[in-house]
């Protein structure tokens, strides 16, 4: 298959936009790793200067050690999925699957058969063969989609946002298709998303990017609880980390964070033992904290609050609160019975806090 390694690869357009600056990567043969990060990023792009559909502006791209950069991209053997990859409407699933070949006429009518039948015994997909688009379901026309860019046997899949409008339970099953034929054929994949939910589901190591630089690479777990820096913190969780700008300070005899002023001054104590600056951006998630301590265990620190708004959502009950003349979002328990404009003690757990720099964002 293929192993892609991508080498300080910048893409401008012109002299006032550059889209990619000094992106390094190395992709395994036969890994599916994730590219992720808000629209626009960069990550279209990466994927079309690896298809070739796109020259880079400095770097090189190497698939199997040699550089692909005056190849053609039909000599890559890399194969571009987005969104739109719809079928012909006037061809049976068996038309479909061998039009391309026939067309590049590389191979003859029997080596194409051939292929034919082992990609159909591959995909399953035996029963379509003489139906036309129009008589398969949506998640059966992604199937076939899928398979006839397996019919051309390439050695790597690119996806570009390929299920970003399919429903809920469409999207799981083209996961677990996806996830079989990479079990099964080894080909190397990258897949290209902006939905962090999508990210999760999918459990594969995960690289993020933002405004067209590489932020981090890790499992989605990783990614959640050692952020490098306050974006990549920001992206993983819904709803997205509480952050506010604290300092240094000791209250009776024990070190902790501080932020808020007066009466409404807020103290968390810090239990790491790696040394803070005297100024930084604490990082709370809002599943961290509770309105009930047993659900916190220890060690635990208390934020007296007072609540602005709740909401129910799929993944629990959240207290909107203001808190140190802040607005922060607190997980609560489902039956909590707070109301708007009470007065509340929120248990925060201390060994789950996020400390960042103030001026470069990156994790402490």
């Amino acid at each position: 298959m293929a192993n892609i390694s991508l080498k300080n690869v910048t893409k401008k357009y012109g002299n006032a936009m550059t889209a990619i600056q000094n992106f390094n990567l190395e992709i395994n043969d036969g890994a599916f790793m994730v590219l992720t990060g808000p629209a626009d990023c960069g990550k279209s792009t990466i994927l079309r200067m690896i298809a070739g559909l796109e020259d880079v502006s400095e770097g090189q791209i190497c698939i199997n050690g040699k550089s692909i950069g005056n190849l053609a991209p039909q000599e890559r053997k890399v194969a571009m999925i987005l969104e739109d990859s719809t079928l012909y409407p006037n061809m049976t699933v068996a038309e479909n699957l061998t039009y391309r070949l026939r067309k590049q006429r590389r191979l003859d009518a029997a080596q194409i058969e051939r292929r034919l039948a082992e990609t159909v015994d591959t995909m399953g997909i035996s029963e379509y063969m003489e139906l036309m688009p129009q008589e398969l379901s949506e998640f059966e026309q992604k199937r076939v989609a899928l398979a006839r860019v397996v019919m051309g046997r390439p050695e790597l899949l690119l996806f570009d946002d390929a299920m970003s409008s399919s429903e809920s339970v469409l999207k799981k099953q083209l996961r677990i298709e996806l996830a079989r034929i990479h079990a099964k054929l080894g080909i190397t994949v990258l897949y290209a998303t902006s939905n962090e939910e999508e990210v999760a589901a999918f459990r594969r190591p995960t690289i993020v990017m933002k405004d067209g630089k590489l932020q981090q690479i890790g499992t989605p777990e990783e990614l959640y609880n050692h952020p490098v820096n306050l974006f990549v913190a920001g992206f993983f969780g819904r709803p997205e980390i509480n952050t506010v700008e604290a300092h240094l300070a000791e209250r009776n005899g024990q070190c902790g964070a501080v932020f808020g002023s007066g009466d409404a001054e807020q103290f968390l104590p810090i239990v790491r033992t790696k040394q803070l600056p005297q100024d930084f951006v604490l990082g709370i998630r809002p599943e961290h904290m509770s309105d009930r301590m047993e659900d916190v265990g220890e060690p635990c620190g208390i934020l007296h609050a007072r609540v602005q708004s709740s909401e129910i959502a799929d993944s629990g009950c959240f207290l909107h609160l203001l808190c140190g003349g802040r607005e922060i979002t607190a997980k609560v328990s489902d039956e909590c019975g707070i109301r708007s404009g009470d007065e509340v003690d929120i248990a925060v757990k201390l060994d789950q806090l996020y400390f960042f720099d103030r001026k470069s964002e990156r994790a402490i």
